[in-house]
């Protein structure tokens, strides 16, 4: 199965998933909730215990709160887990974005420019990612 996301507006997301390859290609203005795959929750819960499910309650409030933000903007986005490999066409060269140590975390991207947003910040990083990416 394919997943591909095209758009007409200049202003919207354009994203390639092949995965068979487990890319996601980012093009133009991508954002991109990060969470654990399943495989990786479980491994969590045994390392952490109880703590896990406090952790895992403060990520799902700060990602409900980034994408209510993203929904009021009318702003897309896609959702992943940390097994996608993030890639980007930079002239002839493919760049990959690095794994994270987080668990839960977004990347902004736009114009070959990326940045890795805790979701506790994520409403003010993403309104300084897009101010300084379009100067």
């Amino acid at each position: 199965m394919f997943f591909f996301s095209f758009s007409c507006k200049k202003n919207e997301n354009t994203v390639i998933h092949i995965p068979n390859k487990d890319t996601l290609w980012l093009k133009e203005k991508t954002v991109v909730f990060i969470s654990p795959s399943l495989k990786k929750i479980e491994k969590l819960k045994k390392e952490q215990g109880e703590d896990f499910y406090t952790i895992a309650d403060d990520a799902n409030y700060y990602y409900a709160n980034s994408t209510e933000h993203m929904d009021s903007l009318h702003e897309k986005y896609t959702n992943q887990n940390e097994t996608v490999i993030l890639a980007y066409k930079d002239g002839t060269k493919t760049k990959v974005i690095p794994k994270q140590k987080s668990d839960w975390y977004s990347i902004l991207y736009k114009d070959r420019n990326f940045k890795v947003v805790d979701l506790i910040n994520f409403t003010e990083e993403y309104s300084l990612f897009l101010n300084h990416s379009t100067k």
